[in-house]
């Protein structure tokens, strides 16, 4: 990829962080396979992951959003099943996804990022990956 595909990527993520929201969840394209995190506030999310990617140790971090956009990819705000399913509210979002620091585990059927972000907003685990 060249650096100018890089940088405007950059500025279109960067972008898409300035209208996140507390409890939105982050879709960061990358190929064939989607990461998410929960949005926290102060450039911050909360997701299920291992940072040596080792999904065998993965648990859920707290990490800086411009450090997960250094494995390139679109971001997006995608809360997809807003029109299906009730958010819960934004405190109860940050607040679930903040409890579930540390929490060990990763399941590619049943406990992926996606299931953890969407258990967070709605209360349901649920995954399209």
């Amino acid at each position: 990829m060249n650096s100018k595909i890089k940088i405007e990527t950059f500025e279109k993520n960067l972008e898409v962080i300035s209208k996140a929201q507390a409890g939105d969840m982050l879709k960061f394209q990358r190929g064939l396979h989607s990461h998410w995190g929960i949005y926290t506030g102060n450039g911050e999310i909360i997701h299920r992951w291992d940072p040596n990617g080792d999904m065998s140790n993965a648990q859920v971090w707290k990490s800086k959003i411009n450090d997960i956009m250094a494995y390139d990819g679109d971001l997006q705000i995608h809360n997809f099943l807003d029109d299906k399913k009730k958010p819960l509210p934004i405190s109860v979002i940050v607040e679930k996804a903040e409890n579930a620091l540390g929490t060990k585990g990763y399941g590619l059927l049943d406990k992926n990022c996606e299931h953890f972000v969407t258990e967070c907003r709605y209360g349901q685990a649920t995954s399209r990956q």
